[in-house]
C-alpha cells in the first residue's frame, strides 16, 4: 500500500495521528507493506514527523525511514522518488540512483514521486526532467510514471519520457470540480462532481484512489472513486 504523499495542512504529527493512520487501510499486524512518499505539505513543518513518526510506525518498517525507495520483482521495479525534501526537485544523487537501477536491472521500471514530471494541468517540474536526464535516466522512455500533488486523476497519452505517466492526487483533500479537459494530452481523466455546499449548487470533485494488480508484464489498473465505483481500467504494459 504506498502513500503518493501529503499529509494536510503542515504535515504535524497531530495531523498524521488525527487525519492520516486512523484511514490508513493497513492495520497493525497485517502483513501487508507500507510506504509513503515526501511530499511538500510534509515539509512544511520541516518534515519532522514525516521522518520521525510516520516511518517509524511498524507499517513502514519496510521503507527503512528513507524518503526513497525501491520495490522489486521479476517484471517492474518500483522507485520512490522524494521531491520534496527541496521542492519539486531531486536532492542528492537521486536521478543517478534512478539511472543505475535502470542500468542493472533487465526488468520494466516505473517511477513513484510526489510531484509530477509535467502537467496540462499546471506548473510543469522542469527540475525533475533536467536533472533525470543529465544522469542518463531518461535516456529510454520509461515504462511508467505515478505521481501525485495535483488534486485530480488523469492518465496521459505516451510521450518522449514516458509511455504511461498517471496522475492520482485526488486522495484526500476537497477540491472544487473543474472544466479543464487537459486538452489531447490527457487520454482520461476523473471529471464526476457531487453537489454541495451553498444552496447544494457547488461542484466538488470525486477522490479516489488506484489499485494495481501486477501480472507479470502487465499492470492492470482500476481507479476507483470515494463511492467506490471503478471509474476507469486500463492495462499498462
Amino acid at each position: 500500500m504506498i502513500h503518493l504523499g501529503d499529509t494536510y495542512y503542515a504535515g504535524l504529527k497531530r495531523e498524521y495521528c488525527e487525519r492520516f493512520l486512523p484511514y490508513w487501510p493497513v492495520h497493525e499486524g497485517e502483513s501487508h507493506m507500507s510506504w509513503s512518499l515526501n511530499g511538500n505539505h510534509d515539509m512544511y513543518a520541516g518534515g519532522h514527523a514525516y521522518f520521525d513518526y510516520l516511518l517509524k510506525d511498524p507499517r513502514y518498517a519496510a521503507q527503512q525511514r528513507s524518503s526513497r525507495f525501491s520495490i522489486e520483482g521479476k517484471h517492474w521495479q518500483l522507485l520512490g522518488l522524494d521531491t520534496a525534501w527541496c521542492d519539486h526537485d531531486l536532492e542528492g544523487s537521486q536521478a543517478e540512483w534512478v539511472a543505475t537501477k535502470r542500468r542493472q536491472h533487465d526488468k520494466r521500471k516505473t517511477l513513484l514521486s510526489h510531484h509530477q514530471l509535467f502537467s496540462t494541468f499546471g506548473s510543469q517540474g522542469p527540475d525533475l526532467e533536467r536533472k533525470l536526464g543529465a544522469a542518463g535516466a531518461l535516456d529510454e522512455p520509461l515504462d511508467a510514471w505515478l505521481w501525485g500533488h495535483e488534486h485530480r486523476c488523469v492518465a496521459y497519452a505516451p510521450d518522449r519520457r514516458v509511455r504511461a505517466a498517471r496522475l492520482v492526487g485526488h486522495g484526500g483533500v476537497p477540491v472544487y470540480a473543474d472544466s479543464d479537459d487537459g486538452g489531447d494530452a490527457v487520454l482520461w481523466r476523473e471529471d464526476d462532481f457531487f453537489k454541495g455546499g451553498l444552496l447544494g449548487k457547488e461542484k466538488w470533485a470525486l477522490m479516489g484512489f488506484a489499485v494495481l494488480d501486477f501480472d507479470g508484464a502487465d499492470i492492470e489498473a482500476t481507479y476507483v472513486d470515494e463511492w467506490g465505483r471503478t471509474r476507469h481500467t486500463e492495462t499498462i504494459s
